[in-house]
């Protein structure tokens, strides 16, 4: 296991899905692709957060696509 995996940990979400938390940040399920799935920052709308993150199909290996940038 990666170092960065063991960061990960996961809860179901009030609708029924899955919150992926990862380096203090939370994200929701976005998109599956054929390797990957999309994460979204669960705050981008509260808090403009546009951050992205990247799992392979079987949740592992972590990668953040793009900055989070919180605007309150």
């Amino acid at each position: 296991m990666a170092a960065n995996e063991a960061e990960v940990t996961f809860i179901d979400s009030n609708k029924g899905g899955r919150k992926l938390f990862y380096q203090g940040f939370s994200y929701t399920k976005r998109n599956t692709g054929s390797v990957s799935v999309y994460w979204a920052c669960s705050e981008r709308e509260k808090y403009t957060c546009n951050g992205t993150l990247k799992t392979l199909l079987d949740l592992s290996n972590p990668e953040v696509s793009s900055s989070r940038i919180l605007a309150w």
